[in-house]
């Protein structure tokens, strides 16, 4: 069996990125260290970024193999494969006010002492199955801020769901539907227009108003990486 471990992001944050951190807590047992974490700093020549093949899409892969593979047995590394992504049936089956889980570091808040993300629970706006105004994206109605960028976001069932074989089934099933790309705000014309997300607040005065509904790359096309891979024997 062979993976390739990536980090995914979007395109618009590493674009012009030539070294970068990532803080990962350490292991205990199965289980996160929870407090215990280890930053590990690299360039994009030991971990070369891949942009999607498709410039419209804002989508970027990290190949961070090289500095992680020898620290397996020392961090807690969850990660997403292949079928904790929906096939294009599942996504049939989630439709508009669907509950979602986005995690990341809204305003650049994060727990600098226990190294947990936050959590934050908003609803699908469109559906995720459907390319919203043309492209492969759609929208949820969650508040992102500077700093959700790349956020991995969720569908959430918790109680009785479809499954792809149409059948219903009691329980929970989460699901990587998208990536946090960008949001819709009010400019200083009260015009309204999508922007990217910044990575950070930068400080000064600001007209620029979010309206809580958020632009969001479909999970699908980090298949799209699959080809431009080198494979690591396990």
């Amino acid at each position: 069996m062979s993976y390739a471990p990536l980090l995914i992001t979007n395109r618009h944050v590493v674009k012009d990125v030539a070294k970068m951190t990532i803080t990962i807590t350490r292991k205990d047992g199965d289980g996160p260290k929870i407090g215990d974490a280890m930053s590990l700093s690299f360039d994009n020549t030991e971990c070369p970024i891949l942009l999607h093949p498709d410039p419209s899409v804002d989508l970027a892969a990290i190949m961070i193999g090289s500095i992680i593979q020898q620290y397996t047995n020392s961090l807690f590394i969850p990660y997403f494969s292949v079928p904790d992504l929906p096939t294009e049936n599942e996504l049939r089956n989630i439709n508009v006010m669907h509950d979602i889980i986005m995690i990341g570091y809204p305003d650049s808040i994060s727990d600098e002492v226990n190294h947990m993300p936050i959590f934050r629970k908003g609803i699908t706006a469109t559906r995720p199955d459907l390319n919203y105004d043309g492209k492969k994206t759609f929208l949820i109605d969650a508040s992102c801020f500077p700093g959700s960028s790349g956020s991995p976001v969720l569908s959430y069932d918790n109680g009785i769901y479809q499954l792809e074989t149409k059948d219903f089934t009691i329980g929970n099933q989460i699901k990587l539907i998208g990536i946090q790309s960008a949001t819709f705000i009010h400019n200083s014309t009260g015009n309204i227009v999508p922007i990217e997300i910044p990575t950070q607040i930068i400080p000064g005065i600001t007209v620029q108003i979010p309206n809580n509904l958020g632009i969001v790359v479909r999970s699908t096309c980090i298949l799209d990486f699959k080809p431009l891979l080198p494979l690591i024997p396990r």
